[in-house]
């Protein structure tokens, strides 16, 4: 008996399903949604390295304009008497200290669906400007003040008590004064302080108080961004 043939196999339908369409459709939305926020990353890079480059010009002169400073302080200091390193007082302590903030995104996290939500685009880049700042610690000098015997302490407190004076507010003024004509160095030097060394005083100053800051704040900020980046491109992957 001659064997019946095999129907050939059906075509497959050139339609795909509507499940399929729509995970394709939200693949091309995605992919295009991190091609969009890669550019930006990129775009903010670049912006962030020109900064870079601008703060470390603007550090470099400050920096050069103090040495020079200090180096013509020296030159026409007196005899036996020199700026530098060597010569500094022992006593001396530092009247600035660098104060770091945490970006608020590393505090806390939040979570969609059972998995972290990673913020995305320019509100995570804000949250890393202006991390480091310098503040002065004057308030926390402690200025030597002259002993005085346990008679005159008795004689002031009843003078004061007649008076019904706060010696709170006076007391805070005249330390304050002292505090803050003590605590900077350049007074040790007398009253006639060489202009070049005034100078130089600045110079380092404004180095540190506005430079330095903004350089470190943005050497952070375009880790971040490199980070970012490394991200993106490995879902476009």
């Amino acid at each position: 008996m001659a064997e019946l043939p095999t129907p050939p196999a059906s075509r497959q339908s050139s339609e795909s399903p509507p499940e399929l369409q729509l995970k394709q459709s939200h693949e091309a939305e995605s992919s295009a949604k991190a091609s969009q926020l890669l550019d930006h990353s990129l775009e903010r890079y670049l912006l962030l390295l020109d900064r870079h480059q601008k703060l470390q010009t603007d550090l470099a002169k400050q920096l050069s304009s103090g040495f020079f400073s200090l180096a013509h302080a020296n030159y026409t200091c007196p005899p036996g008497r020199r700026y530098g390193a060597d010569y500094y007082d022992e006593r001396m302590k530092a009247i600035r200290k660098m104060t770091i903030q945490f970006p608020p995104c590393t505090e806390k996290k939040k979570t969609v669906n059972g998995a972290e939500d990673v913020p995305q685009g320019e509100c995570q880049l804000d949250n890393y400007r202006q991390i480091f700042s310098i503040d002065e610690t004057t308030n926390n000098q402690r200025v030597e003040v002259p002993e005085t015997s346990k008679g005159e302490e008795a004689a002031e407190s009843e003078v004061d008590n007649t008076r019904q004076v706060d010696p709170s507010a006076t007391s805070d003024s005249d330390s304050s004064k002292e505090r803050s004509r003590f605590s900077d160095p350049i007074h040790w030097y007398g009253i006639l302080v060489s202009p070049s060394l005034r100078s130089a005083q600045t110079s380092f100053t404004e180095a540190v108080e506005q430079c330095l800051p903004k350089l470190a704040s943005v050497v952070v900020e375009m880790r971040a961004v490199e980070r970012e980046v490394d991200r993106l491109r490995s879902q476009l992957r």
